[in-house]
């Protein structure tokens, strides 16, 4: 038997063969400097004891004492959790290959060998998630795998040949994690109860803990029809709400559209995108579809278990190296016929706003740098003594109905607060930033009336 761990910390996978055990979120409620419970039941009772419960020890693992609860380090709460997920495993049969997120440093990866060492499981071999969860070759368009932890989200783009995928480049996204989208719909959904039923569920532990666990089903509700009644049972009482599929949308518009925008700034010009969302993210309100609207190209949605099964599937072809992460894998087919959407032509911007003045974007490259390129056509200087802006830093034209801005520089633009990939499609309401600490511009679209 070779086992596949999958460690994104909301929902931590553990497969042998066939046999998917139960899913285990990175929650642990500790008493008297130890861990009383981990995972879901942890998670049940989150907010009923949030003094007790820890949720990042997946996400910033290290040996440091946790406050109030020395001398457990979060490493013993990983091991801890890890031990209790090894329980239903024969211990002669503790070996296999383990589904690494991004967000884990060469350190926790040191950290985590010794863990698994502790709890007397052998790893044969990491595996990146994104090159895990990717067995088909996609035609013609470039896989953008979308992921959601815990306490962050992750794009990583991957190159294809013919016969294997690579990890091209990957990408985090601090503060857009799962806690944080929960944080954000609980509040609102609070409010939709005080406002509908004059009940609130946050003035008590009990009440917050049963809407907690209720999110999920209703985030799921929301996404089958444009309006929905949604019901909190409490004891003996029943209370009910009227929601919007676009308000359940808006009220987390923020974070989606920071994902949107770093995955932009993640494809060259001229590339299409194919987002590979597993099954819960896909099933997160309005995600997919903004996603689709304001990138382009299309999505896929990809079993909740696709990381364990892809290692699964070709674990006879991955070799096995616990020393590094591996960033490679073979494709097994090819997906075609997949339906991609173009920038639309009202959304390309006519202009470029620097301080009061507009400068107009043409088929002739508009430059922009520090003043230490003279005699070009058209250059836009900015404050020379602005660090991190060569003579010669980005241009901006408009080719083929699209406006394209090139990095040209060795320090990096930025759309959208994200450092591009060489070049980027542009659109109206767009940022670029130059510079440190930087200089903003922004993109518009003249219209006649």
């Amino acid at each position: 038997m070779s086992l596949v761990i999958d460690l994104n910390d909301a929902g931590i996978r553990l497969a042998d063969g066939a046999n998917h055990h139960p899913v285990a979120p990175g929650f642990a409620l500790l008493k008297d400097r130890s861990v009383e419970i981990s995972g879901a039941k942890a998670r049940a009772s989150s907010r009923l004891h949030p003094r007790r419960t820890q949720v990042d020890f997946w996400y910033r693992l290290d040996t440091q004492p946790i406050t109030n609860f020395e001398p457990l380090t979060r490493a013993d709460l990983a091991a801890s959790q890890l031990g209790t997920l090894l329980e239903p495993v024969a211990k002669d049969q503790r070996a296999g290959m383990i589904v690494v997120p991004p967000f884990m440093s060469r350190t926790a990866l040191g950290l985590l060998q010794g863990i698994c060492q502790a709890v007397g499981f052998r790893i044969t071999a990491l595996i990146d998630a994104a090159t895990a969860a990717t067995r088909q070759r996609y035609v013609d368009v470039v896989p953008l795998h979308l992921e959601i932890g815990l306490h962050c989200a992750w794009v990583a783009k991957l190159r294809q040949t013919s016969s294997a995928t690579t990890l091209e480049d990957v990408q985090i996204l601090e503060g857009s994690g799962l806690l944080a989208l929960y944080d954000t719909w609980i509040r609102w959904f609070s409010s939709e109860f005080v406002r509908q039923s004059r009940f609130d569920p946050l003035h008590s532990a009990t009440s917050e803990q049963a809407l907690f666990d209720a999110l999920p089903e209703w985030l799921a509700t929301v996404t089958e029809a444009e309006q929905q009644t949604l019901v909190l049972d409490m004891q003996d009482n029943q209370y009910s709400i009227e929601v919007s599929q676009v308000d359940v949308v808006n009220v987390v518009f923020d974070h989606f559209q920071r994902i949107a925008d770093l995955s932009r700034a993640m494809l060259a010009s001229g590339e299409t995108p194919v987002f590979q969302l597993r099954d819960e993210t896909a099933a997160l309100p309005g995600l997919a579809d903004l996603l689709v609207a304001r990138v382009g190209g299309s999505y896929v949605a990809l079993p909740d278990e696709a990381m364990v099964d892809g290692v699964q599937a070709r674990r006879s072809r991955i070799d096995e190296d616990a020393t590094r992460v591996v960033r490679e894998l073979p494709v097994e087919g090819e997906v075609a016929g997949l339906i991609t959407d173009d920038v639309p032509v009202h959304g390309v911007p006519t202009h470029i706003l620097f301080g009061e003045s507009a400068y107009s974007l043409t088929q002739a490259p508009l430059v922009i740098g520090n003043g230490g390129a003279p005699g070009l056509e058209r250059y836009l200087a900015l404050d020379g003594g602005l660090a991190g802006v060569s003579g010669v830093h980005c241009e901006l034209s408009v080719e083929g109905g699209q406006c394209l801005l090139v990095d040209r520089s060795r320090y990096g633009t930025f759309l959208n607060g994200s450092r591009i990939n060489g070049s980027a499609a542009l659109r109206a309401g767009d940022t670029i930033r130059v510079g440190t600490p930087g200089q903003e511009l922004f993109l518009i679209r003249e219209e006649h009336f």
